[in-house]
């Protein structure tokens, strides 16, 4: 297994929290692993095995595991009441927020494999024609989220809307991201988040609030890419 690290997870709770802290973290993310339909990941933690493996002390890696276990009233995720760790058995610890990491790993592991994909079909193409091949185009930079509405929560909603979005063919593009998150982030986190998953159950490509777009309900896969650009100005 592997994981991969935000930028978020040195700006909230864990802010200020040791050095330490920041090497047992990385390692229990790393770590852990699913059950088999991906809703709960658990983690072995063994400090002695973790000491020689981090090159640190074992009785401050226990203490770092016993801290992930306890309370934390300034989690962004208040879930066990912002416990990281929920210690199962001697060894075997649950990872509370598990499946919302695996959730962006995964968004991030598929948009790059579209890229890497869509740039090889482009170079297939090119070279069919006798043209020459284009360079690989950059990356298109992932969407950031305004303040107000940069949760955890919110993420594993948006990443959710953004396959919505894939699977029904009409990703939507960085500028159209701008846009709908600025509309999202007037409507505050906890609305936002309902707007998102409303639409998805609806089968929209546009975002509206529970009961704004009752006169387009039959229409939304209509529209065109300008449309739906349009809407998420208003």
């Amino acid at each position: 297994m592997y994981g991969k690290l935000f930028e978020r997870m040195y700006t909230g709770s864990m802010m200020g929290s040791g050095a330490m802290m920041f090497a047992v973290w990385p390692y229990i993310i790393a770590h852990m692993k699913p059950n088999r339909d991906r809703t709960v990941f658990t983690v072995e933690l063994n400090a002695a095995l973790m000491a020689v493996l981090i090159g640190e002390d074992e009785a401050e890696i226990a203490d770092i595991i016993k801290q992930c276990c306890e309370p934390d009233l300034k989690s962004r995720t208040p879930d066990k009441e912002g416990r990281k760790l929920i210690k199962l058995s001697e060894y075997l610890y649950e990872v509370v927020n598990g499946n919302v990491y695996d959730q962006i790993r995964r968004a991030e592991d598929l948009k790059e494999g579209n890229r890497r994909r869509q740039a090889k079909f482009y170079q297939k193409k090119t070279s069919e024609n006798g043209a020459p091949e284009p360079a690989t185009p950059p990356p298109e930079k992932p969407a950031t989220f305004p303040t107000n509405i940069d949760t955890e929560s919110f993420s594993e909603a948006w990443n959710k809307w953004l396959g919505h979005l894939k699977q029904k063919r009409k990703p939507a593009t960085a500028h159209a991201q701008e846009l709908q998150l600025k509309k999202l982030a007037n409507m505050g986190e906890k609305r936002a988040i309902q707007t998102l998953y409303h639409c998805i159950e609806k089968g929209w490509q546009g975002i509206y609030e529970p009961g704004e777009n009752s006169n387009h309900e039959t229409s939304p896969s209509q529209l065109s890419d300008a449309e739906l650009v349009r809407q998420a100005q208003l």
